[in-house]
């Protein structure tokens, strides 16, 4: 089984920093374009590793979308993983209960740079109720910025030299035994989870003790785990726990096994955008997720996507301009609302009418089966237009 490189599998790119985040807060990962979408040696459930020069940081699990366990892409968690770890992405977030303990207990590079950007520096009685750094369930936690606390290099190495750093392992579930998932359930990947992947994760967390898995105690952690040995001990987990229950379905697993794999999930999951995918009809939601993703990788540097807990996806700029910055709104009906006019939206491929939004004044709708990201990206481009010639005015 392959030992992946990051930099054969990605790039990174600069990106401004969120006003009230550290500087160096400033990169993205993206896929290479040959390997974005469904590639057969990155798809279906499975557990990985995460290394950085070679020694293991982090184990997760992948099982596809929700609906569909065989679809999406583990490179989507991989790209978070890369730069939400070493807290260089502009992302990252905090509940207050962690950011707290941080303060509290944790001295280095990355930790003083989250101190420095708080009003009242280390003061937690002083902790701000709104802040870019605070948000919950949040998007990192202690064990993370330990981990950047004990590599500062990490907080500003140019891009080429991170990706140089980083690897991967990825043991997928055995493709002859694709008859053990349970696909008429309800949500075929939370099954998949629950009753194979997550208890032989946690297993793998007790034994091997990543600094960046929430269950790791601190100063716990080891640092002596290097790629083949991580491959040869998830084969042999995955392999044993197959030959058990060869004829039946392993019981769930415990909650508490269920809440560990949550609290290290949910630095890859935006509540909102999963409101958005669930307000989708069932046989919509895999295209709702990859349109997500895909305007994700795609977005213009100087924009954003945007999830609201209305819910909808708005692709707005990063700075306003003037009072402005929301460009175009998407529902997970495949109905947006736009500025452009409904001649224009009908020249771009878009079935429009009139819509009620004061200011998108009118609704078109998109099908991601024919319109990409580039035709959403094109329409808000109109937005942009029509704003500047306001502000001219």
């Amino acid at each position: 089984m392959p030992i992946y490189l990051a930099k054969n599998i990605f790039s990174l790119r600069y990106v401004d920093p969120k006003m009230g985040l550290p500087e160096f807060c400033n990169l993205q990962a993206l896929p290479l374009p040959e390997w974005r979408g469904d590639q057969k040696q990155f798809n279906g459930p499975g557990l990985y590793g995460v290394f950085l020069d070679k020694r293991l940081f982090y184990i997760g699990l992948y099982a596809g979308k929700e609906k569909e366990p065989f679809a999406g892409s583990v490179l989507e968690r991989w790209r978070k993983h890369i730069t939400y770890h070493i807290l260089r992405s502009p992302e990252i977030r905090f509940a207050p209960s962690i950011l707290r303990k941080i303060l509290e207990t944790l001295n280095g590079a990355g930790s003083d740079a989250l101190a420095d950007c708080l009003p009242a520096k280390r003061d937690v009685a002083a902790l701000p109720v709104e802040h870019a750094l605070i948000n919950a369930p949040g998007s990192c936690t202690l064990n993370k910025v330990r981990f950047a606390d004990q590599n500062p290099d990490l907080l500003h190495q140019d891009k080429e030299a991170l990706l140089e750093r980083f690897s991967f392992v990825y043991v997928q579930w055995p493709r002859e035994d694709l008859v053990r998932i349970c696909t008429s359930a309800a949500k075929p990947s939370m099954w998949v989870k629950s009753h194979w992947l997550a208890s032989m994760e946690r297993e793998l967390i007790r034994e091997l003790r990543p600094i960046c898995n929430s269950q790791t105690s601190p100063g716990t952690e080891r640092s002596d785990v290097g790629p083949e040995e991580f491959e040869v001990m998830v084969q042999t987990k995955m392999e044993s726990k197959f030959e058990a229950c060869r004829d039946s379905v392993p019981a769930p697993a415990s909650a508490a096994d269920m809440e560990a794999l949550a609290e290290d999930e949910e630095s890859l999951t935006d509540p909102n955008s999963s409101l958005f995918i669930e307000g989708a009809a069932d046989v919509d939601r895999p295209k709702v997720e990859t349109l997500l993703e895909d305007l994700e990788l795609a977005c213009p540097s100087a924009w954003e996507i945007y999830s609201t807990n209305t819910p909808d996806i708005r692709i707005q700029t990063k700075k306003p301009i003037g009072r402005t910055r929301v460009l175009l709104t998407l529902r997970s009906n495949f109905w947006g609302d736009t500025e452009a006019d409904i001649e224009m939206c009908n020249l771009l491929g878009f079935e429009a009418k009139v819509g009620n939004a004061p200011r998108l004044s009118n609704s078109f709708r998109f099908d991601p089966e024919r319109h990409g990201p580039a035709d959403l990206f094109v329409l808000a481009g109109v937005t942009l237009q029509r704003i500047f010639s306001r502000q001219s005015e």
